[in-house]
């Protein structure tokens, strides 16, 4: 009898949190190789959650793309926030991408509350390190 699934196959799923405009879906496109996710300078772009499969000869990774975590008041903020924040728990591991070329302020910390909650190996991901201004 042939096996349709290798015993060593394995598959996990991996969140892409952070501020809006750090590179969460940059960082998505890339991994999978295809652009599967709009990137653009506009904030807020990605609403909803965007999963991206990465395949290869070791298993499966679910990548999750998911909507800047910001400090908005709004409905739909708050909702843009919860789909975010909801992944934290319900992931095998997290990366936390921070756009190092901002000043850390409220928002980051804010984030930060969020992932140090986190029961997941979390990954921290700088980006944009080629922008950040030298002090010499």
């Amino acid at each position: 009898m042939n096996k349709l699934i290798d015993d060593n196959f394995k598959c996990g799923t991996v969140s892409i949190v952070g501020r809006p405009n750090v590179g969460k879906s940059t960082l998505l496109n890339k991994i999978i190789g295809e652009k599967i996710a709009i990137v653009t300078k506009v904030p807020q772009t990605t609403r909803n959650q965007i999963r991206g499969i990465y395949n290869d000869e070791r298993g499966q990774i679910i990548f999750i793309d998911t909507p800047g975590i910001h400090l908005g008041r709004d409905k739909l903020d708050k909702f843009m926030n919860q789909s975010s924040t909801s992944t934290i728990e319900d992931v095998d591991c997290l990366i936390y991408l921070v756009d190092t070329s901002r000043r850390i302020g409220q928002e980051e910390r804010f984030i930060a509350e969020q992932v140090k909650t986190a029961k997941v190996p979390v990954i921290l991901g700088l980006n944009k390190i080629d922008l950040k201004k030298s002090n010499s």
